[in-house]
């Protein structure tokens, strides 16, 4: 993604930009404001939506969540135990997740803001 790729030779948006020299540059820069955001989204889909442990795949789960009309609130916990901890299920098994109702309610404003609010099983 940044100078290590480019010193590779392999493309890279950010060329200039040596992550591992100063990795606080992905929060702090003022001329790239987007690499919290490809951060995130790169975080995202290397944890949360490979995750498949114990028994648990996230990719399955997010099938059962839509399937079952968007209501299963486990589903949403979950995810943010992944991306925060790198585990899933009850309490016993892995740690509370830090702003998990706050992260809850934003997840729910989005989906009702895109329409794709819960909906009853037909």
């Amino acid at each position: 993604l940044g100078k290590g790729a480019a010193d590779a030779g392999r493309p890279s948006p950010y060329p200039k930009i040596d992550f591992c020299e100063d990795p606080e540059v992905i929060c702090g820069s003022a001329q790239h404001s987007e690499l919290k955001w490809v951060a995130g989204m790169t975080e995202w889909v290397d944890t949360v939506q490979s995750y498949d442990k114990d028994g648990y795949s996230y990719l399955e789960d997010l099938k059962r969540f839509v399937n079952g009309g968007m209501t299963y609130d486990t589903f949403i916990m979950n995810a943010s135990k992944i991306l925060q901890h790198g585990c899933h299920g009850d309490y016993t098994r892995c740690h509370a997740t830090d702003g998990a109702w706050e992260r809850m309610d934003n997840f729910k404003m989005i989906m009702k803001l895109f329409r794709l609010e819960a909906r009853e099983e037909e």
